[in-house]
């Protein structure tokens, strides 16, 4: 019995997929990034200092669908673009294809890819290398 403990307890232990957690968790990875995230906190290049710059996500809707709303927000206003997302095949990124319409009404098609670090219920850490530095942004559920 003890044995058997001892191995649910490993196997329990070496289930988190992302460097920062959770190292467990019943709920699937889908279910916990359907949501609407509220941007936290960013960093640049591990520096561990809050930095704003440029326009900044404030706040991603993802749908069940596959759908998603990215809310920026910056020095030129707010504005809502929708998007579709999708995990890459093994579930360590998150690949955002945003529309953008042109004032000749073209549209093109953004993808940001988003290493996720850490994905709970309440919690997700993302980073994305852009401009040669690496940005990470913490959300968390809205409120």
């Amino acid at each position: 019995m003890l044995m058997a403990l001892v191995a649910l307890a490993f196997v329990a232990a070496s289930c988190g997929k992302y460097e920062d957690g959770p190292g467990f968790s019943l709920t699937s990875k889908k279910a916990r990034v359907v949501n609407v995230w509220s941007f936290d906190k960013n960093f640049v290049d591990d520096l561990g200092s809050f930095v704003i710059t440029g326009d900044t996500v404030q706040e991603i809707q993802f749908m069940k669908d596959g759908k998603a709303v990215l809310t920026y927000s910056g020095l030129s206003g707010t504005k809502d673009y929708d998007a579709t997302w999708e995990f890459s095949d093994d579930k360590e990124k998150l690949n955002c294809y945003v529309a953008h319409v042109a004032i000749c009404g073209s549209t093109s098609i953004d993808t940001i890819e988003y290493t996720i670090l850490r994905l709970t219920s309440n919690e997700m850490w993302l980073t994305e290398y852009k401009f040669n530095d690496t940005y990470e942004y913490h959300y968390v559920t809205k409120k």
